[in-house]
């Protein structure tokens, strides 16, 4: 488990993402507790252990925030991002239901806003 996927979650969302209503947290599926914040959509990021999964996220959460919503105005919605123990087998499970509902998914190649880089050294 590479602790440094929250803070790389983290810094990829800072740099990518014009909201600060998204935010990366870290969880355990055993010893789980709601994140600190209420939100509209949280997502496990277990998903994430492969860099193109961390752009696709990236992308999906922004167009969350950018797409009108009947309930919502843009600086109502917020995204929790989980982090959770791994599950390699996570993100098939998660693009199967998709397909299931009739949405696709995309991974590669992201448009250059989405690349995900490591967090700079302090």
């Amino acid at each position: 488990y590479n602790v440094d996927i929250v803070a790389n979650m983290q810094y990829n969302i800072d740099i990518n993402c014009l909201s600060d209503k998204v935010k990366a947290e870290e969880a355990d599926w055993q010893c789980w507790d709601p994140p600190k914040e209420n939100c509209d959509i949280m997502i496990g990021a277990d998903l994430t252990y492969d860099d193109e999964l961390v752009r696709l996220l990236v992308k999906v959460i922004l167009n969350f925030l950018t797409t009108p919503s009947s309930s919502l105005s843009h600086n109502q919605k917020k995204v929790v991002i989980i982090s959770t123990i791994r599950r390699p087998e996570t993100y098939n499970y998660f693009k199967q239901l998709l397909q299931e509902n009739n949405r696709k998914t995309q991974s590669s190649p992201p448009p250059p806003l989405f690349l995900s880089y490591a967090r700079p050294e302090k």
